[in-house]
């Protein structure tokens, strides 16, 4: 412990008796060297019994008032890590993306019914941070009820928080958040919205909202629901892919497809479930259907999608829906466009008689590293 908080410059580790950092270090190195060399039997039973000790101590959840000492080390020891991190690489890699949801809310129901896309979505090494929207008549309830949503996801040992924001705009207020999570290091970098037709005004709140995810380089994920079938039994994944770039073998870039495939491959663990690629191609495409079933085996081998991955080739018609194999959740990528129409979006799970997630890539997901 001396050698630790001495090490990351605590101020409140301030001793009466100052000693060279080099006397913690050789006391430990050597308590454990002479233990060993006295009975290394014995060494073993008595790290064994403090283990033990030390995990019956955590079964208990003993009350503490005042927070202990391996709370304030992991933190100082987590804030040294972030810190170099970042002096080592300011942006974020690729390989250590994870879903961190910032999930804005304005009535309890919202969230209630997303509550297992979201525990696929984030387990077991995302996190979720609630932006509970203090506009209407559902004060109380989100007060109450928040907390209750929280603690329930750190029992699923997923991370989460809330925090509860007054505004008068819902896409503004939302906005003004975003911007203010920039400068955090662990920020969430992903928006989960929760697309639902019979709420008014969906258009004017969500627009700013997804206006600010290119902006601000986040990504988005728009979950739009058919009527009350919910998820189904969670066993099938279809994965649409529309638009792929000719040159992303060489460039390792999939466009806007990364978050989608991303999303698939950590519900379809969490479900354990199975998944279809499904290819859109317009009836001008000059790419024959072998072509394009070799290109995406390449894909699929690249971004590491299991073995009994089906694919499926669909010409790009109005009829397409129907034709499309029967899944429990459908994950399309979400238009990039700036006159998206909100409610033409709402048509496609009514198309497909079933739930779908649209996703929206930022520059930071890679699903080829």
């Amino acid at each position: 412990v001396v050698l630790i908080e001495q090490s990351l410059g605590l101020p409140s580790f301030r001793p009466t008796l100052k000693v060279p950092i080099i006397v913690p270090l050789l006391g430990t190195i050597g308590c454990f060297f002479v233990m060993f060399i006295i009975n290394s039997t014995v060494s073993l039973i008595a790290l064994a019994i403090v283990i033990t000790f030390y995990a019956a101590l955590l079964k208990k959840v003993l009350i503490k008032t005042k927070g202990d000492v391996r709370s304030g080390l992991f933190t100082a020891i987590a804030d040294w890590a972030t810190k170099i991190s970042n002096d080592l690489s300011p942006s974020k890699e690729a390989r250590a993306w994870q879903p961190e949801l910032l999930i804005p809310v304005e009535f309890p129901k919202e969230i209630k019914g997303a509550y297992r896309l979201i525990y696929a979505l984030t387990y077991p090494r995302g996190s979720i941070k609630v932006l509970g929207m203090l506009l209407g008549g559902e004060e109380e309830r989100l007060r109450k009820y928040l907390p209750e949503l929280t603690n329930s996801f750190k029992k699923a040992k997923i991370s989460s928080s809330y925090t509860l924001v007054d505004g008068a705009d819902f896409g503004k207020t939302v906005s003004i958040s975003m911007q203010a999570l920039e400068t955090a290091f662990f920020k969430p970098n992903t928006i989960f919205l929760k697309l639902d037709e019979k709420k008014e005004g969906l258009q004017d709140k969500y627009l700013p909202i997804i206006n600010e995810t290119k902006k601000r380089n986040w990504g988005l994920v728009l979950l739009a629901t058919f009527e009350s079938v919910g998820l189904g039994i969670e066993k099938t994944i279809n994965v649409w892919l529309d638009v792929i770039p000719e040159d992303w073998e060489t460039k390792l870039d999939l466009g806007n497809n990364d978050l989608a495939i991303l999303t698939s491959l950590i519900i379809r663990k969490n479900w354990n479930a199975r998944l279809n690629i499904i290819k859109t191609v317009r009836a001008d495409s000059s790419l024959e259907k072998e072509e394009i079933i070799k290109e995406l085996n390449n894909m699929r081998i690249l971004t590491r999608m299991p073995k009994d991955t089906q694919i499926h080739i669909l010409e790009r018609t109005p009829s397409m829906w129907s034709m499309a194999p029967s899944a429990d959740l459908n994950i399309l990528e979400l238009p990039d466009k700036e006159d998206l129409d909100l409610n033409r979006l709402q048509e496609i799970p009514n198309k497909l008689r079933t739930a779908c997630l649209f996703t929206l890539d930022s520059n930071i997901e890679n699903a080829l590293v």
